[in-house]
């Protein structure tokens, strides 16, 4: 290969262990745990369900979670609905963790107070229903640690409508979901 002042100068540099362990990193995954950085997973588009109140994984915000490892999340939703309809959801996870840790807290409509506050101590036990009787806009909020046991899998989050109805339920591109191995 011919000389390349380039990388000549490269080569001259003092670098420590530090730097040269980031040019060893096998993918974007390694660096971000590197850097201590959180993953983003947007949703890019609208979600729509009707005539349903079947609960059901959201097509896009979940990631997959490995066995034997601790993980930080953040998670904010907003979502449209037919005051006939309402709205429910469930949080969902691979079986038997060491530990789940989830607050909880929903807006309806916008403007008025939280609701629905709470601490989960594991994955939801049973549906939470968001009911729309002041407006059919809403928000849901969900911060938590879960200590993932020795079963991988995908940590989910559930959502239909909460009484089957020929309107639409659409959770907003723009919704999110955050995740920081730990």
């Amino acid at each position: 290969q011919p000389l390349d002042s380039d990388l000549t100068a490269i080569a001259a540099l003092s670098t420590t262990i530090y730097g040269r362990s980031l040019l060893t990193l096998a993918n974007a995954a390694a660096g971000r745990t590197s850097f201590d950085l959180w993953t983003t997973v947007m949703k890019a588009t609208t979600e729509t369900r009707t005539s349903n109140s079947v609960l059901a994984a959201d097509a896009e915000l979940k990631f997959a979670m490995a066995a034997n490892t601790k993980y930080a999340l953040r998670f904010r939703l907003w979502y449209d609905t037919v005051a006939a309809a309402d709205f429910k959801f469930r949080t969902n996870g691979p079986a038997a963790p060491t530990l789940v840790e989830i607050t909880r807290s929903t807006i309806i409509p916008v403007g008025t107070a939280f609701s629905n506050i709470r601490v989960e101590v594991g994955y939801s036990a049973a549906d939470i229903t968001v009911l729309s009787t002041l407006g059919t806009g809403g928000y849901v909020q969900l911060d938590g640690i879960i200590h993932n046991g020795a079963n991988a899998g995908d940590f989910e989050f559930q959502w239909a409508q909460n009484t089957s109805d020929v309107g639409n339920t659409s959770v907003l591109a723009g919704s999110y979901l955050e995740w920081h191995q730990v």
